[in-house]
């Protein structure tokens, strides 16, 4: 009988955090990486790390020998590659895989959506299926922003005045691997948000009252904040990504709160405030 756990995602991803959790529960988990060696680096128990690149359909075959769950999170819009990830679902299904976990993204609503063509081929295949669509990461502040707040203490982003409902990736892992690992109720979109919305001028004060100095939001253009990110070493499609997410902040896409949180682990969401705390010493 199948019983195997596949994880599929960036390595910097909420696939990480998930990978860290099933691990820690002494759970066996078959993670694919496009880099196998520096994967093996991050030295992670009851891992098996198998060579997986979307570039390459021979990889597809062999990962999915002997695995009944699969969780995915959907490669970046930017990249385009729905299609090559339509092989990948086509591959799980002739290998027998009964049940995706997938991570999308909320504020999707275009049915040319990359992320929504995802969602609905995988519902196509008859799996049952999680849809996960998490409002934007508080683990953003981290990457995105990280520059910005040790040498300026300023937010610099280009996203107006609109609120967000910011969810810790944290969070969203622990509700993959509930669903991986339960028997919650299968074939549901989840939208996993923060207990309240924020625009960035209130982040700022937060991050402000934890940091013990002051924290100020300057709303740029997008040309200002993508120098801010090719200094900080990202790939063109990260930075396109970072657009996608500040064109919905600004549309207004992001400001919902749901208790869906909630209603899976039984506590609120990570706040904020405890979001800035744990993570301070990244900002210095």
């Amino acid at each position: 009988m199948k019983k195997g756990i596949l994880a599929i995602g960036a390595s910097g991803t909420v696939c990480l955090e998930v990978i860290k959790k099933l691990s820690e529960k002494g759970i066996n988990v078959r993670v694919g990486s496009k880099n196998p060696e520096k994967a093996k680096a991050m030295g992670l128990k009851n891992v098996d790390i198998f060579p997986f690149d979307y570039s390459k359909q021979e990889t597809f075959e062999q990962i999915f020998e002997g695995i009944e769950k699969w969780f995915l999170v959907s490669p970046s819009p930017a990249y385009k590659l729905h299609e090559t990830v339509f092989k990948v679902i086509d591959e799980a299904k002739k290998k027998g895989v009964k049940q995706v976990v997938n991570v999308s993204m909320m504020g999707i609503n275009k049915a040319d959506h990359p992320f929504w063509l995802i969602e609905d081929y995988i519902a196509s295949k008859g799996f049952d299926f999680s849809v996960l669509r998490p409002n934007c990461y508080m683990q953003h502040f981290n990457d995105f922003l990280r520059g910005c707040f040790k040498e300026e203490c300023m937010i610099k982003v280009p996203a107006g005045n609109s609120k967000v409902s910011f969810v810790d990736m944290r969070d969203v892992a622990e509700v993959a691997v509930q669903l991986i690992t339960g028997e919650s109720q299968k074939n549901k979109t989840y939208s996993l948000t923060g207990d309240k919305a924020y625009n960035l001028q209130e982040v700022a004060q937060i991050f402000s009252e934890v940091l013990g100095r002051e924290i100020k939001y300057l709303s740029i253009s997008n040309e200002e904040y993508e120098e801010i990110l090719v200094d900080l070493g990202f790939s063109d499609p990260a930075i396109q990504e970072a657009f996608l997410l500040c064109d919905q902040v600004k549309n207004g896409l992001n400001s919902i709160v749901t208790s869906d949180i909630f209603n899976l682990l039984g506590r609120e969401p990570t706040t904020i405030k405890q979001f800035a705390a744990d993570y301070a010493e990244l900002w210095g």
